[in-house]
């Protein structure tokens, strides 16, 4: 699915990496195209960036323009579209519950909660306590930072078969303007 930000980009994602669309110009481009103009694209081709090559599964923007991306199974959150911050979901559940390239699908509600689609059910993340976390620049990514967010138990649910969702494995998950998830399984 495509997605739009807050300035009118059209955001897409491949097997080959992330692209956009600046309607203004009329041009699409990979972001790490080697033809990029200074004022028609984020840049993401540094390694540092976090995403450079990786397929794309999903793309999203919560309510404060914030960029999350599923890339290669895992998910990725963004400040300025351009340098991003790994979601580390690893100590949330212990050692039972694996998250690592499971991740489908992204979408969020109105209280900046992630509702986060997997292969082994559906998460739902209060993002409220991390967006200070999300502050990666260039400098920082390229200063041989490891940029992640570990997310404490505290802070997401796993729903499952258990809790009623007819199968663990979730393809999409969309939140509308009323907080209501619909949920493709």
């Amino acid at each position: 699915f495509p997605s739009h930000d807050s300035v009118g980009d059209i955001w897409l994602g491949s097997d080959k990496g992330l692209m956009f669309y600046r309607p203004q110009k009329g041009k699409l481009l990979y972001t790490n195209s080697t033809e990029v103009e200074a004022d028609l694209v984020y840049v993401i081709d540094d390694p540092k960036s976090g995403l450079s090559n990786k397929p794309i599964n999903d793309i999203a923007f919560d309510n404060q323009s914030n960029m999350y991306v599923v890339a290669d199974g895992n998910l990725y959150a963004s400040l300025d579209h351009s340098y991003f911050t790994y979601i580390n979901f690893n100590d949330a559940f212990g050692a039972d519950v694996d998250l690592v390239r499971k991740i489908i699908s992204v979408s969020f509600d109105s209280f900046n909660n992630v509702y986060i689609a997997t292969t082994i059910g559906l998460c739902i993340l209060n993002m409220n306590k991390y967006f200070d976390k999300l502050k990666v620049t260039k400098e920082i990514a390229t200063a041989n930072f490891t940029n992640s967010i570990i997310v404490s138990a505290e802070d997401v649910k796993l729903y499952d078969t258990t809790n009623g969702l007819p199968s663990n494995k979730i393809s999409v998950i969309k939140v509308d303007e009323d907080d209501v998830a619909w949920v493709v399984s």
